[in-house]
């Protein structure tokens, strides 16, 4: 019994992150020593809204609701254990400024969002995500790409403070 329990529970694990992988990228979380570095991004811009497509285990999303409670975040994971660690995670923390959903982000509407971040591969990124976020984004809406260009955008600016640093790329529609 506890044998197909464990199997079950393996098998449901390696379809979601395979699942996860297919939508933009395997998971990779985002420096911690770059968390304040997209805070300041987010802060110099004002936003209501942000949201990470593709939150993996939500430590960025849960650093940056800690240090902006005026502002409402919403992490989107389709890989189920990541889902289910971040959401566990955000709620420990108690932050009502911050929802995880458990959703594909193709499914999930941008228009309402002030700041896009996203870490994505630039396969993922050139193929789908690209034309739904020109679609959907919002005038004055900032997009952050961690480390991956969105070649088809205008670039505003490129956040990267030294050699060793990976880059922030910010798009402005």
């Amino acid at each position: 019994m506890l044998e197909t329990l464990l199997l079950i529970v393996i098998l449901i694990s390696v379809y979601g992150f395979a699942r996860g992988s297919s939508s933009l990228a395997p998971w990779v979380p985002t420096k911690v020593k770059d968390y304040q570095r997209i805070n300041q991004l987010i802060k110099k811009n004002n936003p209501k809204k942000f949201i990470d497509l593709g939150c993996g285990s939500a430590g960025l999303i849960i650093f940056l609701a800690k240090k902006n409670p005026d502002i409402e975040f919403v992490g989107v994971e389709i890989a189920l254990p990541l889902f289910l660690f971040a959401w566990l995670r955000a709620k420990f923390f108690g932050l009502k400024n911050l929802k995880i959903k458990y959703q594909d982000l193709f499914n999930i509407d941008l228009k309402e969002f002030d700041i896009i971040f996203v870490y994505g591969y630039p396969r993922s990124i050139k193929k789908r995500l690209t034309a739904k976020i020109k679609k959907q984004a919002k005038p004055g809406a900032l997009l952050l790409s961690y480390v991956f260009k969105f070649h088809e955008l205008n670039l505003l600016e490129i956040d990267k403070p030294t050699s060793d640093s990976l880059a922030i790329f910010v798009y402005k529609f």
